[in-house]
């Protein structure tokens, strides 16, 4: 029998960030978790990447992946509206 690999996907956002866990044994697929992390839009970026930080945190000591996943992240044309 295949071992079970658990992965943590991550979409980045500052102001929401999206996440989900899945196992993999062999060529199946097992949803275990999924959320959003979201931040007050009128907090300072620093801010919201602490919330983020903290969060993700939580979801690792939760889910223990073995693996990790993050999408590429996408800066607009204009830096400070993210």
């Amino acid at each position: 029998m295949a071992a079970t690999v658990r992965i943590l996907g991550i979409d980045p956002g500052s102001r929401v960030t999206g996440f989900g866990v899945i196992d993999v044994r062999g060529r199946d697929h097992f949803y275990v978790a999924s959320g959003c992390i979201k931040t007050p839009a009128d907090a300072p970026l620093a801010d919201r990447i602490a919330v983020i930080v903290r969060h993700i945190g939580e979801v690792v000591a939760v889910y223990k992946p073995q693996q990790a996943a993050v999408e590429q992240v996408f800066v607009n044309v204009n830096p400070a509206s993210t």
